[in-house]
C-alpha cells in the first residue's frame, strides 16, 4: 500500500497516457479481474475531500476495497464478488475502516461497455442518493 500512496502523491497522472482499463470479456469469471485496480472517479467524504478507490481482486469470490484519503490514510473493507451474465457485482460486506473511523458500505456493479471496457457504478447501501459512476484502470 505504501507504493500506492507514493504513486498517488508523486504521479497523479501516471495512468493518463494509455491506461490498462478493465475489460469484461464474454463469460467473465472472478479470475479475469485479478489484480489491483483504481477507480477513475473520486468519491467525496462529508468534508468534500476526494477519496480514491482501489479494488484488489485475488481471482476468487472475495476481494478488498481500499479507500484512500488525500492525507494517505487508508480504509479497508471486504467485498463479495459474484458474476452473472457478464455482470460483476461487488457487495461491500462491512464499512471501510482503519480502526479509528470508517466509510459506509457501497454496492458496485461492473458491466461491459464499448469495446467491452468496464463501466462501473456504485450506490451507498445506507443512502441510495449517493451514487458513483467509474471505470477501473490497472495499478498492478
Amino acid at each position: 500500500m505504501d507504493e500506492l500512496n507514493r504513486l498517488l502523491r508523486d504521479c497523479p497522472d501516471c495512468f493518463t497516457p494509455k491506461p490498462d482499463t478493465l475489460q469484461i470479456p464474454k463469460g467473465v469469471t472472478a479470475a479475469d479481474l485479478n489484480g489491483m485496480w483504481k477507480s477513475t472517479t473520486y468519491l467525496h467524504n462529508d468534508s468534500g475531500d476526494p477519496l480514491v478507490l482501489f479494488f484488489a481482486f485475488n481471482g476468487s469470490s472475495t476481494a478488498e476495497l481500499i479507500v484512500v484519503e488525500p492525507s494517505g490514510e487508508e480504509y479497508h473493507a471486504p467485498l463479495d464478488v459474484s458474476v452473472d451474465s457478464d455482470i460483476v457485482r461487488l457487495y461491500q460486506t462491512a464499512a471501510a475502516t482503519n480502526g479509528k473511523k470508517g466509510y459506509t458500505p457501497y454496492s458496485f456493479t461492473l458491466r461491459p461497455g464499448k469495446d467491452r471496457k468496464s463501466v462501473g457504478s456504485g450506490v451507498n447501501q445506507m443512502d441510495a442518493v449517493n451514487k458513483i459512476a467509474f471505470s477501473l484502470v490497472r495499478v498492478s
